[in-house]
């Protein structure tokens, strides 16, 4: 993927997620990004003011994943390749996995769920 396309893709991501989840989503900032040798960023965000998600793209896939300690936890549900990408399912997806990891009644206080 050329300079452009890896500039390109994390800044529709980085829109994609503050469009997708609104106040819900805080801090979205992109790290690392490069394109030699291979395309490659990193996209540092909170969710729901309870976690850190981080989003990389690597050889042509876009992931995610929760730092736990000095491990990562992967998200092995949320992945997209990037040549077909559907971002409003992609983020739906995200939602879903973030939000079952995280107290209801903490998402009840804050106005998030019913």
């Amino acid at each position: 993927m050329s300079s452009y396309d890896v500039n390109q893709l994390s800044k529709s991501l980085a829109e994609g997620l503050v469009r997708h989840f609104g106040k819900k989503c805080n801090d979205v900032c992109v790290k690392k990004k490069t394109d030699a040798p291979m395309g490659y960023f990193m996209i540092d965000f909170t969710l729901f003011d309870y976690f850190v998600v981080i989003c990389e793209y690597r050889q042509g896939l876009i992931s995610f994943s929760i730092p736990f300690g000095t491990s990562l936890i992967h998200l092995k549900n949320v992945q997209a390749k990037a040549d077909d990408l559907d971002m409003k399912k992609l983020l739906s997806v995200l939602e879903a996995e973030i939000v079952l990891r995280i107290p209801d009644k903490y998402l009840q206080a804050k106005g998030w769920v019913n």
